[in-house]
């Protein structure tokens, strides 16, 4: 990819990415109170790639905490504020 093939996720909601990980062939993407599915990437006609997500919003009380398996690595978590 070139430098400026990235996604801005809500750029201004005042909140930063509190985490990330694959599951299968998709990648999530966490803030504090909403989280994004990429699912596929597709091209646009000039030939520049397109990743294609959707959003979830978890609401004003979920937050998303990281805890970590046994292999070390971080997993978001939800829990109740």
């Amino acid at each position: 990819w070139d430098t400026d093939n990235y996604v801005q996720l809500d750029p201004g909601d005042g909140e930063s990415i509190t985490g990330c990980c694959t599951w299968r062939d998709q990648v999530y993407v966490f803030k504090t109170t909403k989280m994004y599915v990429f699912y596929s990437e597709t091209t646009d006609a000039s030939g520049n790639p397109v990743f294609n997500k959707r959003s979830v919003n978890l609401g004003a009380r979920a937050r998303v905490r990281a805890f970590r398996t046994q292999a070390s690595q971080a997993i978001p978590r939800l829990t109740p504020s």
